[in-house]
C-alpha cells in the first residue's frame, strides 16, 4: 500500500500541470454549443430566421464528429496530442470569433459553423484525455474527472460572458469577445504545460536528452474496433448519452410540463451543473479504487432513479430537486466512465482513434436524443413515454458495461514508457 500511495502521489507531483492545462482546454468543448442558446434571440431579430434554422447548425458538430473525428484520433495517436491541441485552441477560438461576420445568408451561417465543427475536433475530449491518461495510471480516473470539470466551468462562463456582451455591445462583438476571452484562458496553460508521454519522449529525443521511445500498451486500432468488446462499449456510450444528456438538454421543458413554473425550472440549471461536477470527481475517485465496470454500471442506473422520481412525484419541488441532482451526477459520470473504460479495456496505443470513434456514436445520440424526446412530446403531449423508455435503455446499457469482463493484460507495459529528462513541453 505504501508503494501504491507513493506512486500515486508521484503522478500528481510530476503531471498536475498537465491536468490543469487539460481542464482549461476542456472548457473549449462546450463553448460552441453553449453560444447557440444565448444568440438565438438577437439572430432571430436581425435576420428573421426561425429558431430551428439557427440551431440546426448543431448537426454539423455531430456530422463532423462521426465522419472526421476518427481521423483526428489517428493524428493524435501518430503525432501526439500536444500538436493537435495547440492547433485546436487557435482554430476553435478563431472560428467562433469569425461567427461575428454572419449575414442574412443561411448558407453562409452553415458554412461558418462547418468551420467551427471542424476546428472543434482538435479540442475534443480525446485530445486532453490522451495526454492525461498517458501520464496517470493509479489516479487516472480522478485525473480524467478533474479534466472534465473544465467543461463545467466553460458551460457556466459562456452564458454569463455572452449575455453581458450582447446586452452592452451587441451579438457581433459578443462572438469576438467570447473567442478572445477563451483564447486568453486556454492558450497560455496549453502552450506551457500540456503534454503526454509520447510528446515528452519526442521532445527529449529532439533536444538530445536520454529517453526511450514511448511504447504505449494496447492493440492496434483495427484489431480493437473489430472486437465485440468495442461494439459493446460503443453501444454503451450511445445508450448512456441518450439517457443522460438528452434529458439534460430538455430539462426545463420537462420540469414545466410536470407543473413547475418557468422560473423554478430555470433555477434548477445551476443545481444540475454543480451536481455534474460532483459526479465527475466522485466517478474518478471510485473508478481508481473499485471495479470500474461495476462503478460505471451503477452510475448509468442513476438515470433510472431520475425517471422514476419524475414519473412518480411530478410537481413536487423537493423531489424534483433530488431528481435533478441524480441526473447531474449521471451526466457527470458519462464521459469520465467511458474514457476510463477505453484506456483499461483497449490500452493507450490507439486511444485517440478508439475514443474518437466511440465519441462519434455519442455525438449521434447527443443530436438525436433531444429530437426524439421532443417528437414523443409532440405526439403524446407528454414526456412520460420518454421517461419510461429511458428505464430499459439504462438497464441494457448497464448490462453491456458489466459484460465487458476483466481488463486485458497488455504484457505489463507501462503507460509511461518514457519520461526522459524533459518534464515540460518546450
Amino acid at each position: 500500500m505504501g508503494t501504491s500511495l507513493a506512486g500515486s502521489s508521484a503522478e500528481w507531483r510530476s503531471s498536475w500541470k498537465v491536468v490543469f492545462a487539460s481542464a482549461c482546454g476542456m472548457s473549449l468543448v462546450t463553448m460552441p454549443t453553449y453560444t447557440i442558446g444565448i444568440f438565438i434571440a438577437p439572430l432571430e431579430a436581425e435576420f428573421g430566421w426561425s429558431r430551428a434554422q439557427i440551431s440546426s447548425v448543431l448537426l454539423a458538430i455531430a456530422i463532423f464528429a462521426v465522419c472526421i473525428g476518427p481521423f483526428v484520433g489517428m493524428a493524435i495517436d501518430r503525432f501526439g496530442p500536444r500538436r493537435i491541441a495547440l492547433a485546436g485552441v487557435f482554430m476553435t477560438c478563431g472560428s467562433v470569433a469569425l461567427l461575428s461576420v454572419a449575414n442574412a445568408s443561411l448558407e453562409q451561417w452553415w458554412a461558418l459553423w462547418c468551420l467551427v465543427a471542424f476546428s472543434g475536433l482538435f479540442t475534443k475530449a480525446a485530445v486532453w484525455f490522451s495526454g492525461v491518461s498517458s501520464l496517470f495510471s493509479a489516479n487516472r480516473g480522478m485525473a480524467i474527472g478533474v479534466t472534465l470539470c473544465g467543461s463545467s466551468i466553460g458551460s457556466a462562463l459562456v452564458p454569463l460572458l455572452g449575455n453581458y456582451l450582447i446586452e452592452h455591445h451587441g451579438w457581433r462583438t459578443a462572438y469576438l469577445g467570447i473567442g478572445a476571452a477563451f483564447l486568453l484562458i486556454t492558450a497560455p496553460p496549453v502552450l506551457l504545460f500540456f503534454t503526454s508521454a509520447q510528446d515528452r519522449s519526442r521532445m527529449s529525443r529532439t533536444t538530445g536528452g536520454s529517453a526511450t521511445v514511448a511504447i504505449l500498451p494496447g492493440p492496434v486500432a483495427q484489431e480493437a474496433i473489430l472486437s465485440l468488446r468495442f461494439v459493446k462499449l460503443a453501444l454503451a456510450g450511445f445508450g448512456m448519452t441518450i439517457c443522460a444528456s438528452s434529458f439534460t438538454i430538455n430539462l426545463v421543458p420537462i420540469l414545466v410540463s410536470n407543473g413547475h413554473s418557468s422560473a423554478a425550472a430555470a433555477s434548477m440549471a445551476p443545481v444540475l451543473s454543480l451536481s455534474a461536477m460532483a459526479g465527475r470527481l466522485c466517478t474518478g475517485l471510485l473508478l481508481d479504487r473499485f471495479n470500474a465496470n461495476r462503478v460505471a454500471a451503477c452510475f448509468i442506473l442513476t438515470t433510472v432513479i431520475y425517471s422514476l422520481l419524475m414519473l412518480t412525484f411530478p410537481g413536487q419541488i423537493w423531489i424534483t430537486l433530488v431528481a435533478v441532482i441524480v441526473l447531474g451526477v449521471s451526466v457527470g459520470a458519462e464521459l469520465d466512465a467511458i474514457a476510463y473504460l477505453v484506456t483499461r479495456h483497449f490500452g493507450l496505443r490507439s486511444f485517440g482513434v478508439i475514443f474518437a470513434t466511440i465519441g462519434g456514436f455519442m455525438a449521434i445520440a447527443n443530436g438525436a436524443g433531444p429530437v426524439g424526446i421532443s417528437f414523443i412530446y409532440d405526439v403524446s403531449d407528454s414526456y412520460r413515454l420518454a421517461l419510461l423508455a429511458s428505464i430499459p435503455v439504462s438497464i441494457v446499457t448497464a448490462l453491456l458495461i458489466l459484460s465487458l469482463g476483466r481488463f486485458p493484460d497488455f504484457g505489463g507495459a507501462s503507460p509511461i514508457a518514457a519520461r526522459g529528462t524533459a518534464t515540460s513541453p518546450d
